[in-house]
């Protein structure tokens, strides 16, 4: 498998230096404006957007909590070839973090872009301190073990002047951190996920505009070259919470206008992130007297109003709390999902009914994201309402496939005695398992539900598939 991967990324390899372009310049990043910085949902866009623009053999630096790389087989790679060959990019799309019939996804979209030949190396800036620890090796291959690498790519991976390198299914592949990324002398795609600031905070003790801020210092001093730049939200999935959706436009606006950090930032950043400040250090009644003061000079801010409605929640003002989710959402349909993020909180704390009017209200307004839900529904589960579960469940599967929720929903039927319907759900949450999204499997609900579905197996005598979802219990997902 590993060879004809190999020989698929060489032939894309060959057709990309066939198409030699003339010199173009390109803007420095961190001194230069970039007018053309993409913003998207989810970071799997960023493939279509390059496909459009016929980026061929670029290095990527890619910003990010995740690697993004996970394994695509052949034959969806062939299916994803020929749809780009037709120029089909409403296809592409189609088939994008699309449930059951994905072709790739947030997960695995720089391993297409990779095998496609768009990209021809990567460097991922990871937010975690492995490469500061005084024996890093140790705790790279455990990382890189959990996110699903294969050991035969783990053991090409060596420490090389402060970044982890290696290949993965022969795509050369470099595990750095901020101050370790080195410079690079070709224009490059730069490629930033908003989740890497809540992860990086940890352990850099920064907040987020400081985080940001230094990030734009050591863009400026690498002098990288870009010849695109897409940012992400990745709301979606729960990888960046619902109140911090701000950072990714603030990350948009300092690199499209880096002059913008000598003038000191703006007014409304300074509000967010005191209110990000706030609302983490638990001053509830400070934060609400602070935003009720600034929203008489910022109304229709959905910031301000999505942070003022999660702190009138946690002062037990759920009404109004309401009333300000539904005005941040109609002010901004990406903060339809904040919502959803008040409905895990109230579920959280028992307040099972409340809980579904929030979620009814963003059924509403904006089905189509699906931030929150595994956790609202495992939250409705283990407070007795496998009812209201199965529906957030079946609302998560319609849009995202069947793991891991085929696994809970189908141990719940086979409680039911209904051990047809949990066969068939079984072999859902599987197939979508293999295409490897970065959902946790660290619940307990999830946990039983993972060694019911083993024991099915078991008793069936296919331990393949009893191994491959020990395989999932063993490393979380």
């Amino acid at each position: 498998m590993k060879r004809a991967v190999l020989v698929l990324f060489v032939l894309f390899g060959l057709v990309v230096s066939c198409k030699s372009k003339g010199k173009v310049s390109y803007p420095v990043l961190g001194k230069d404006r970039i007018e053309d910085v993409a913003v998207f949902e989810d970071h799997s866009e960023a493939l279509v957007r390059w496909l459009k623009r016929d980026i061929k053999g670029a290095v990527l630096i890619n910003i990010d909590t995740h690697d993004d790389i996970r394994f695509i087989p052949d034959e969806d790679i062939g299916r994803i070839w020929r749809l780009v060959q037709k120029e089909d990019w409403d296809a592409l799309e189609k088939y994008r973090d699309s449930g059951h019939e994905r072709l790739y996804g947030i997960g695995n979209f720089i391993y297409a872009a990779a095998t496609l030949g768009i990209v021809k190396k990567v460097y991922w800036v990871m937010p975690f301190d492995h490469l500061k620890k005084d024996n890093p090796v140790e705790g790279l291959k455990k990382m890189m073990f959990t996110y699903r690498f294969f050991p035969d790519d783990i053991a090409t991976f060596k420490l090389n002047r402060g970044c982890f390198e290696g290949t993965v299914r022969g795509i050369p592949f470099s595990i750095c951190d901020l101050e370790s990324l080195p410079e690079i002398s070709e224009p490059v795609i730069f490629s930033v996920d908003a989740d890497y600031f809540p992860i990086a905070l940890r352990f850099y003790k920064k907040n987020y505009l400081q985080m940001i801020g230094q990030m734009m210092k050591i863009l400026k001093k690498r002098e990288f070259r870009a010849m695109d730049v897409v940012v992400s939200y990745s709301v979606n999935g729960t990888y960046l919470p619902v109140p911090s959706r701000w950072v990714a436009e603030v990350v948009k606006e300092v690199i499209s206008k880096p002059d913008i950090l000598q003038k000191g930032y703006p007014e409304k950043w300074i509000v967010y992130q005191n209110a990000e400040d706030m609302l983490r250090n638990n001053m509830l009644t400070m934060l609400k007297g602070y935003l009720e003061g600034y929203m008489k000079k910022y109304p229709d801010d959905p910031v301000m109003t999505f942070y003022l409605a999660t702190d009138y929640l946690g002062l037990s003002m759920t009404d109004r709390a309401k009333v300000l989710a539904v005005k941040s959402c109609e002010e901004d349909r990406g903060y339809c999902a904040g919502l959803v993020h008040l409905a895990v909180i109230l579920a959280a704390r028992g307040e099972i009914d409340r809980s579904y009017e929030f979620y009814k209200e963003y059924l509403k307004r904006n089905r189509e994201q699906y931030y929150g839900l595994v956790e609202l529904g495992l939250l409705y589960y283990q407070n007795n309402r496998a009812d209201l579960a199965e529906r957030v469940f079946s609302h998560y599967s319609e849009r995202m496939g069947y793991y891991p929720t085929g696994f809970v929903v189908g141990a719940l039927h086979l409680k039911r005695g209904d051990a047809d319907r949990a066969g068939e759900l079984f072999e859902l949450a599987i197939e979508d398992a293999k295409r490897s999204l970065y959902v946790s499997a660290e619940s307990e609900v999830i946990k039983d539900s993972l060694k019911v579905a083993i024991e099915f197996y078991k008793k069936r005598g296919e331990e393949k598939k009893a191994k491959f979802i020990e395989h999932i219990l063993l490393t979380g997902g």
